[in-house]
């Protein structure tokens, strides 16, 4: 589990989206909505970003609906509990 003292960024949104179009687009309206965002493509990316980042909400791509996304929905329940 990640500490406080570890947390690199605080990022508003996390989206985890294959299609790099759809994904850009997207995030052209979220920021400008004024939320920050990161993308990353896969559900192994998002673990990885997810152990030194915060983030407030996770979008995930319903076609990418894989065991790791799955997985990654699922640590960043238990990591938001700790975190908010």
């Amino acid at each position: 589990m990640v500490g406080f003292d570890e947390v690199v960024s605080v990022f508003d949104i996390l989206m985890v989206e294959d299609e790099k179009e759809l994904a850009k687009l997207l995030k052209i309206y979220i920021e400008r909505a004024n939320y920050t965002i990161q993308l990353v493509t896969s559900g192994e990316e998002a673990l990885d970003f997810l152990k030194n980042n915060t983030v407030k909400m996770l979008l995930l791509d319903i076609t990418l609906l894989t065991l790791m996304v799955l997985l990654c929905a699922e640590k960043y329940a238990e990591w938001a509990v700790y975190q908010f």
